[in-house]
């Protein structure tokens, strides 16, 4: 009975491949940027909330109203 315990996937060790870590990086770095233009667009959103038309009243509207002038504009 003992011999058949296993235990749970998070008990066990974690073995990840270089490239692995180096993506797991990547990933963590582009989460944080994303997360930081957000909150930096948050600050500058107006008293109220209220926006340009265009970019309507969700805040995700907003984010990519943004991140479209910012294309095109390069």
């Amino acid at each position: 009975m003992l011999s058949d315990y296993s235990p749970p996937l998070y008990l066990t060790q974690l073995q990840l491949q270089r490239n692995e870590v180096i993506a797991l990086m990547n990933l963590l770095n582009r989460l944080s940027e994303s997360v930081k233009f957000v909150h930096e667009m948050a600050a500058e959103m107006p008293a109220g909330g209220q926006t340009a038309p265009i970019a309507g009243s969700c805040p995700y509207h907003q984010v990519f109203a943004s991140l479209k002038k910012i294309w095109s504009s390069t």
